[in-house]
């Protein structure tokens, strides 16, 4: 089973769709962790 982990990190968003019916995929650049991918929950 996956585990959840939370980081709180500033960022821009390059990029975002929906995924589900109410959470987002997003692409965010930050300045400690590059390019990522996450998912915002509601």
């Amino acid at each position: 089973m996956a585990r959840e982990r939370s980081i709180r990190t500033e960022g821009v968003i390059l990029r975002h769709s929906d995924f589900g019916e109410a959470d987002r995929l997003l692409t965010v650049f930050t300045r400690n962790l590059g390019k990522v991918r996450v998912i915002a929950k509601g």
